[in-house]
């Protein structure tokens, strides 16, 4: 999945449970944890659609 594509995914979910969706029902209908998703939506609501692009864990 390209950067695009991955950023647009974690939106539709980000979208879902903001929208008012138990999070554990998106988490399972996307394929992912629960955590992951929300992480999703913190990043989402600090930085909006590019906190939701994967970053590099390399150390500065």
């Amino acid at each position: 999945m390209d950067q695009q594509a991955t950023v647009e995914y974690r939106y539709r979910a980000v979208r879902e449970v903001l929208g008012g969706s138990p999070i554990g029902e998106v988490a399972a209908r996307y394929g992912t944890s629960r955590q992951s998703l929300h992480t999703w939506r913190k990043s989402f609501e600090e930085a909006g659609l590019p906190g939701l692009a994967d970053r590099s864990r390399r150390p500065r």
